[in-house]
């Protein structure tokens, strides 16, 4: 069994920035802070093996909200947003699309609740049908300048109107441009003065075939990995090739916690309480 073992007091000692957040052991080892990640898994508990206590640790990962903090307010909106940074993440991932009227919007779904194609509607009419004010990707960078984004482009249509507004950003240093559409990736990499990542919801069956794709392109260092899929030689490789690895989908204490020990640079959750922060009030 693989296991990756980092040492709280020396990570506490290397740097002053800490969060409270959960050691994940296995209950048959005595090493510190050791992970191991076949442990078995149930979305929202934590698996009867590991023994749980609270000691503070140093994180070096960013920490996103992935699309915002909505637990009392819509998803990918201001709100959401505010409440996530509110509540210490250190950036957001939202979606973006291109409604009917041109505009790059942020919005996760292909279609609304009755079936019909958020292409096909213009921002106004979408607002109207899901009950809110759907933010554009201009007002959204606008209002939170500083925050790290983590933006996931949707669509191949959106691709013109969201590379304009991206490449007018005050601070597209921290920006980071990701999609399952790897063309897409490539020409932003090719095209933008900002970070990009491939988004990735399968196992490579080697990382050879995306170490091919992105070598060409020195902005385009960064994987965004399904947490289903990952396991710590593997990101371990991406490192050694000079990949930042993000990762999405964590769902646990114990899935936080080996994303931190696996020494990810950034995890997207929608978990705040798993990753020592705590929610805060979401203002309309």
């Amino acid at each position: 069994m693989r296991q990756t073992t980092r040492t709280a007091a020396a990570q506490h000692q290397a740097n002053p920035r800490t969060r409270r957040l959960g050691s994940a052991r296995c209950s048959h080892d005595n090493a510190d802070d050791t992970i191991c990640h076949d442990e078995p898994k149930t979305p929202h508990s934590i698996p009867a093996k590991l023994l749980v206590s609270s000691t503070l640790y140093e994180l070096d990962m960013q920490l996103i909200a992935h699309r915002g903090l909505a637990r009392t307010v819509p998803e990918n909106t201001l709100a959401a947003f505010a409440a996530a940074l509110s509540s210490g993440f250190d950036g957001l991932e939202t979606d973006v699309r291109l409604c009917a009227d041109g505009e790059a919007i942020l919005f996760h779904d292909r279609v609304t609740a009755n079936g019909t194609p958020v292409a096909l509607l213009s921002r106004k009419m979408l607002s109207q049908q899901v009950g809110y004010l759907v933010p554009t990707l201009a007002e959204a960078l606008d209002t939170f300048p500083d925050a790290h984004w983590n933006l996931e482009i949707k669509s191949g249509d959106a691709v013109q109107a969201a590379f304009e507004i991206i490449s007018a950003s005050r601070r597209p240093q921290r920006l980071l441009l990701s999609s399952f559409r790897h063309d897409i990736v490539v020409a932003a990499a090719e095209l933008l003065r900002i970070e990009c990542a491939l988004l990735i919801a399968h196992r490579p069956s080697t990382l050879g075939e995306l170490v091919h794709t992105a070598l060409p392109h020195e902005r385009l260092r960064s994987i965004v990995w399904d947490f289903e899929i990952i396991d710590a030689p593997l990101i371990e490789q991406a490192a050694n090739l000079g990949f930042r690895s993000h990762v999405y989908g964590a769902q646990t204490l114990y899935e936080h916690a080996f994303c931190r020990d696996c020494q990810v640079h950034a995890v997207i959750t929608d978990y705040p309480e798993f990753v020592g922060l705590t929610p805060a009030p979401a203002l309309q």
